[in-house]
């Protein structure tokens, strides 16, 4: 079996100017408001040390019917250029076990309206929860269009802050 490995590119474009979006990735409070996992916000840890060389841990408990999952996420950023490119890498598991590893690129750049956001996510799955995997990226690339669909908002709530 071979390992199932891809990639997607999401553009946003954002009314926050870069100075701003960029906050919104650096600053822990402000990244929590946009950076979630599934499950109670009760049970959810999340630490974070913004810097080249840094981490990133979020860790949570799903439940879904009868089903008790542990979720992780642990990132490590590789580059980091204020208000214009973030590069990390990223590990997923699922009740102890890796599911899967992305290499993230975000790119930020001033527009008339705002910032321009390029997310660039190269994957790698470990274990998929189904045969040919179709079910794995969906997953992944909803998941990550909700995540940014925070940022959206998160980008708005500053706006009305300013």
């Amino acid at each position: 079996m071979f390992t199932l490995t891809g990639s997607f590119t999401i553009p946003l474009e954002l009314t926050a100017p870069p100075e701003q979006v960029w906050r919104l990735f650096a600053e822990l409070p402000l990244r929590r408001t946009w950076v979630r996992m599934p499950g109670p916000s009760s049970t959810v840890t999340h630490e974070l040390d913004f810097r080249a060389g840094g981490e990133e841990r979020l860790t949570n408990t799903f439940v879904s019917g009868d089903i008790r999952e542990h979720l992780e996420n642990r990132t490590t950023f590789l580059d980091i250029v204020p208000n214009e490119r973030i590069i990390s890498t990223y590990t997923a598991f699922v009740a102890g076990s890796l599911r899967w590893v992305s290499l993230v690129t975000v790119d930020l750049a001033a527009s008339e309206g705002g910032t321009r956001l390029g997310w660039t996510e190269q994957y790698s799955f470990a274990n998929l929860s189904t045969p040919d995997g179709s079910d794995d990226v969906k997953h992944l690339v909803g998941g990550t269009r909700l995540r940014l669909n925070g940022l959206v908002a998160a980008c708005s709530a500053l706006d009305h802050e300013v």
